[in-house]
């Protein structure tokens, strides 16, 4: 891994009437986490009626960054979380957040895949 790709950096956008999309990039660690933190709480300010978290270009997200994510599901009325990453769903059941976010889990594209050598 890169150091470009492993960047943290976030965008919230209001994308449409009600919704707001923050874009993740790059890492979700203890580094970046207050930086994600305060994005969240830009997000919970602005009020929208849903949330989305498009996080398919994040290469990681700590258990903290979990934890942030389900509590701004808390304050807000609809949350989704779309991601790359397996473990998501799993995560924030974990930490209580089953059915206060939705996870839409993404496959990884084939170009990512490692590939297989039978020889």
């Amino acid at each position: 891994m890169t150091e470009a790709s492993t960047q943290f950096r976030a965008e919230l956008r209001d994308t449409g009437p009600g919704l707001a999309t923050l874009y993740v990039m790059g890492r979700v660690d203890p580094e970046s986490l207050p930086a994600f933190v305060a994005v969240l709480d830009a997000a919970i300010a602005a009020s929208p009626e849903h949330l989305l978290i498009e996080a398919s270009e994040a290469d990681s997200i700590s258990s903290q960054g979990f934890l942030a994510i389900g509590q701004c599901g808390l304050a807000l009325s609809r949350l989704t979380l779309r991601t790359r990453l397996p473990v998501a769903r799993r995560v924030l059941a974990v930490l209580g957040f089953e059915g206060i976010v939705t996870v839409d889990e993404l496959e990884e594209p084939d170009r990512l895949r490692p590939a297989l050598s039978w020889s």
